[in-house]
């Protein structure tokens, strides 16, 4: 094989080589898939997004930065789990978020592809509270947990939003949402707030 010959083969090899291993990787400017940092995280994946309280939580463990609410509670508590991710949690939001904007802050924990229905507003339920619920759903969410996961209700998401009273109670205000609880079950109208 001549000297001209040896190069051009080598050229090739290397040009394989760097085009097998490019393929595996996304083109720039490609989005990216969205690591899990809420709703279907790992313990550890939504620790490092969310940081966890060092022991001034007073109710659970807690994560994330305090919110400025009545009083001042840290943005995340109550997790509950299954298949060892997160599936369940309460999210303060600051005093006086609007509907929309609750909605969006809880939608930016869900997989990119979760879809929101219509709110439902509880306007009393058996205990006179009243809140305003919506579903989420995600093909993302039902590949990691299975159709079946959270029950016969086809792996939908609850959502409740909610303003709190000075005794604790919830009620509903759409231009004051101060907490979105989420649970891994269907949340129609005849939930208890």
């Amino acid at each position: 094989m001549t000297r001209a010959r040896r190069g051009v083969a080598a050229l090739a090899g290397a040009l394989v080589a760097v085009t097998t291993l490019a393929a595996g990787v996304p083109a720039l400017g490609a989005p990216r898939p969205r690591p899990y940092t809420g709703f279907g995280a790992t313990l550890a994946a939504f620790r490092a997004a969310h940081p966890e309280d060092a022991g001034r939580c007073p109710t659970t463990t807690c994560y994330g930065p305090l919110v400025p609410s009545l009083p001042p509670t840290y943005e995340f508590s109550y997790l509950t789990f299954e298949k060892g991710r997160v599936v369940g949690y309460s999210q303060a939001l600051p005093r006086g978020t609007p509907l929309l904007q609750a909605e969006l802050r809880v939608a930016e924990l869900f997989p990119a592809d979760a879809k929101m229905s219509n709110v439902e507003v509880v306007h009393r339920d058996q205990y006179g509270a009243s809140c305003a619920v919506v579903d989420v759903e995600s093909r993302q969410i039902s590949l990691l947990f299975g159709k079946r996961a959270f029950g016969n209700d086809g792996g939908n998401v609850g959502v409740e939003l909610a303003t709190l009273t000075a005794s604790g109670k919830t009620t509903y205000n759409p231009r004051a949402i101060d907490v979105a609880i989420v649970m891994p079950s269907y949340a129609g109208g005849d939930i208890s707030c």
